[in-house]
């Protein structure tokens, strides 16, 4: 997914496996290879890269993150949103709020809610959004995730492996080629 952009927080892409953020803002991201997105910042909820294929976010505010090996994020938080890890493949958020989340196998992290926006698993490597908001999601395929939606930011498929945002907008999104959601 490429996003062009001239906003503040725009993006570009050097190639199509990999997403570029570049920013002015405090929260702004570098790149220091093609797989690995950075974020460096100067907030409290800045982001360091310790190896290629790992963000890791180092915080001292109570949401903050941690990292216990290079493949797993984990979020250690006395917060009601705090995330736990069961797993070195798995993050789980517990959470008493409307939105927390649950974790039913090692390999999916589920999130059950009864807010207009709740999501539910069909299948242990799917999330489905079911939502009765103008920009609900449904699930056409086990693989795929998509999003219905009439607003102005509306998102159409046009094949199982892709999700397609056609919008008329400033920050519309076309599609040059079926794994590539490119923002022009």
């Amino acid at each position: 997914m490429i996003r062009d952009s001239h906003l503040l927080e725009g993006w570009t892409a050097e190639n199509d496996p990999t997403i570029i953020r570049e920013s002015h803002v405090l929260e702004s991201w570098s790149v220091e290879n093609d797989q690995t997105m950075i974020r460096n910042s100067h907030v409290s909820e800045g982001w360091t890269a310790e190896n290629d294929q790992t963000i890791f976010r180092d915080s001292h505010v109570s949401e903050g993150w941690t990292a216990e090996n290079d493949q797993t994020m984990i979020r250690g938080s006395h917060v009601s949103e705090g995330w736990t890890a069961e797993n070195d493949q798995t993050m789980i958020r517990d959470s008493h709020l409307l939105e927390g989340w649950t974790a039913e196998n090692g390999q999916t992290i589920i999130r059950e809610s009864h807010v207009l926006e709740g999501w539910t698993v069909k299948i242990d490597q799917t999330m489905i959004r079911d939502s009765h908001l103008l920009e609900g999601w449904t699930a056409e395929n086990d693989q795929t995730i998509i999003r219905d939606s009439h607003v102005w930011e509306g998102w159409t498929v046009e094949n199982d492996q892709t999700i397609i945002r056609d919008s008329h907008v400033s920050e519309g999104w076309s599609v040059e080629n079926d794994q590539t959601i490119f923002r022009d």
